[in-house]
Parts: structure tokens; sequence; C-alpha cells
């Protein structure tokens, strides 16, 4: 349930503004508001990044953070409804360690 629900956040996080860039000048005791200057959001990012040029940071920023998270839920998700006479109690142990402690850690460093 709960996996889903997490499934459910990173869509909606990924595709929705993530921040707002609002610019307020004053000049001359003129003042004067931009709204929404500037919005970042993960899938405008990306596409912004390809139609700039650069193709293998948007292909990067696509597989780490639109595409990992995921895969690391579901892969949890199938552990946690396929049966131990399928996949052993060890077996589970090293998909964990190797799925969200050593990726989970090399992805948050770089």
């Amino acid at each position: 349930k709960y996996q889903f629900n997490d499934v459910a956040l990173f869509i909606s996080g990924h595709l929705s503004i993530g921040a707002s860039l609002l610019v307020y000048l004053e000049v001359a005791g003129e003042s004067m508001t931009v709204d929404d200057f500037f919005t970042f959001s993960l899938a405008k990012s990306t596409y912004d990044m390809w139609v700039a040029g650069s193709q293998e940071m948007a292909i990067i920023m696509l597989i780490l953070s639109g595409i990992w998270p995921y895969v690391k839920q579901f892969i949890s998700l199938a552990l946690w409804f396929t049966p131990p006479e399928k996949v052993s109690i060890q077996r589970r142990g090293l998909v964990y360690k190797w799925t969200f402690k050593h990726w989970g850690f090399t992805f948050s460093v770089s």
C-alpha cells in the first residue's frame, strides 16, 4: 500500500512545479513584480537541457532522478509480494543491500 503511495508522490513531484522564481524590482522608487520569472520541474529541466544541446546531462538526469526512484520502489514491491520459495530471505537481503544501500548512497553523493 505504501509503495503505491510513494510512486504516486514521485509522479506528482516529477510532473509538478518544484520551484518558481518571483522577481521583485524597485528602481528609482518605481516597483515592479515579475511573477513566474522562471519555473523549475524535473520534466521541464530535462526538456530544456535536451533542447539546449546537453543531451548527455538530460539522459543522466532522466535516469538518476526520473527512472531510478521508480525502479527502487518496484523492486521493493516485487520482493514484498514474492513468496520465500521464489526469492529466499538471504537473497532479499542481498537485493535490498545492493539496491538501497549501495546505489542509494552512490546516487545521493554524486
